[in-house]
């Protein structure tokens, strides 16, 4: 598997290899149009492996607008494969804010730069759905009531064709 995923302003980059054979290295490139693509980090592979082995980068200063990530897996010989791109949006414009964070209120504000509705999801640090709501942002702002327990929280916010994704820690 190959996933990206934007938190607050970063991306988030995971894979995971259910074997590998002459396993040297990973790329990670990025492209801002899909075709001037560069080398962002590059991974040690484990060489040879019969077991699911997870891998994770984050890339801390993506540029603005639409963003290409994608991985490619070299071996020892020089042979590669090239997964396919995964696509984010960095776009400043429509920004979400949330707070107060951490939080310990049992109240979050969400402010968003976009009116109108939109949806939400709120996911526990192990990945599991905790919360959903639709949202109204006729304001701009909106204040929401939670009973989370202590903990780390992901909050997925869907408005107006864009994702957000930030972090939200519960004290």
């Amino acid at each position: 598997s190959f996933e990206a995923q934007q938190v607050d302003n970063t991306a988030s980059i995971k894979w995971q290899t259910a074997t590998e054979i002459n396993n040297d290295y990973f790329i990670l490139q990025r492209s801002t149009d899909g075709i001037e693509i560069e080398d962002i980090a590059t991974i040690d592979g484990n060489g040879n492996s019969n077991r699911v082995l997870s891998y994770s980068i984050m890339d801390n200063n993506p540029p603005t607008g639409t963003v290409y990530y994608r991985l490619k897996q070299v071996d020892f010989d020089g042979k590669s494969e090239t997964f396919n791109w995964r696509v984010l949006n960095f776009d400043k414009e429509n920004s979400i804010n949330i707070y107060p964070n951490p939080n310990n209120s049992g109240i979050v504000h969400i402010a968003s730069s976009d009116d109108g509705d939109a949806n939400m999801e709120i996911y526990s640090v192990d990945g599991k759905l905790v919360m959903t709501s639709n949202l109204d942002f006729n304001y701009g702002e909106l204040s929401l009531n939670h009973d989370l327990k202590k903990g780390y929280y992901f909050i997925k916010i869907y408005q107006n064709n864009n994702v957000t994704t930030q972090k939200l820690i519960v004290q």
